[in-house]
């Protein structure tokens, strides 16, 4: 802790604070051992805070991991952030062919050239290109699903297995691509 302390202060870095919940990781021990620490925290130059004096640091809700993430927020944002409906980039999206050029557009396009209008911009153009490209991936895998639970009950006949494997092989596909959301 003392080498991150003293690289901080190498690179005039100072904390952020938080708000609301104190914590950002703990042990998950049930057994009388528990424990809980702030082991993440935004830090940032006198000259960035002094650009954005009205950042808030929160500590959100974990889910699959022990450290809660944590969410910068900067107060100037038009628009009311709500818990659930934030933004959020797909790690799958970086296997599509398109996707850099989405994000091209998007930072390139006229309009605000301020980085959160570049970055309002590009979020817009990727969630309407995933939409368009990928649609609900719960909604593709549930259909999928219903539709093999009704191929398996057919008799089993040349057609009706290339028609299993293609349905099998598109619910590996959505898998993988639901397994990347989570890496």
């Amino acid at each position: 802790m003392e080498g991150f302390s003293q690289a901080l202060e190498y690179c005039q870095l100072e904390g952020l604070g938080f708000y609301e919940r104190p914590f950002t990781w703990d042990n998950n021990h049930k057994d009388g051992t528990y424990i809980e620490e702030r082991l993440d925290r935004a830090v940032a130059s006198d000259s960035w805070s002094q650009l954005y004096p009205t950042t808030v640091v929160y500590h959100l809700r974990r889910c699959g991991s022990d450290h809660n993430p944590i969410m910068l927020r900067l107060n100037d944002m038009e628009e009311e952030v709500r818990w659930g409906q934030y933004f959020k980039y797909e790690a799958h999206w970086k296997e599509h062919e398109d996707c850099k050029s989405v994000i091209k557009q998007g930072w390139e396009d006229m309009g605000d050239n301020s980085v959160m209008g570049r970055l309002r911009r590009c979020e817009e153009r990727l969630k309407s290109w995933s939409k368009q490209t990928f649609g609900s991936l719960r909604s593709r895998h549930i259909k999928t699903e219903k539709a093999l639970d009704r191929i398996y009950k057919l008799e089993k006949t040349e057609a009706i297995l290339a028609q299993r494997r293609v349905l099998e092989n598109e619910l590996e596909d959505i898998m993988l691509l639901e397994e990347l959301k989570w890496k």
